[in-house]
């Protein structure tokens, strides 16, 4: 019986950023979709502040890395911090050679490490495989 689990991917912290601009396109053309039908209707009728409210759809695909970064570093702190711990002390990350950085200001990783923690009943299991 699982009670809690954690994955931490050390590449790709906040999830796969090809999917994140997939689906901030795909409520793009969504949002546009419905200003080309309902702009028409709210610009006769002068209620230009509804023309921003479709556009809020946009904040949807942000809600996912913003969660994800909640989780680690708000609710699972202490475990994020463990086995961020455990992470560097066995060295199983490779960071770039250049001073590169991620929007974070943090070291841009070359070869991470993917870590599932998983807390049973029965104890806690700690799993590793190679995120390159």
């Amino acid at each position: 019986m699982k009670t809690k689990k954690l994955v931490l991917d050390t590449k790709k912290p906040l999830g796969n950023p090809n999917s994140l601009k997939m689906v901030t396109m795909s409520t793009l053309a969504l949002s546009i979709g419905v200003e080309y039908k309902v702009a028409p209707h709210l610009l006769s009728s002068g209620n230009y502040t509804a023309l921003v409210y479709p556009l809020l759809l946009n904040i949807i695909p942000l809600g996912y890395p913003a969660w994800k970064w909640i989780k680690l570093h708000v609710i699972d702190y202490k475990i994020y911090k463990r086995l961020m711990s455990i992470v560097h002390s066995e060295q199983l990350i490779d960071y770039v050679e250049k001073k590169e950085t991620t929007i974070f200001n943090e070291k841009k990783v070359e070869y991470g490490v993917k870590i599932i923690y998983e807390e049973t009943s029965e104890g806690i299991y700690i799993t590793t495989r190679g995120a390159s």
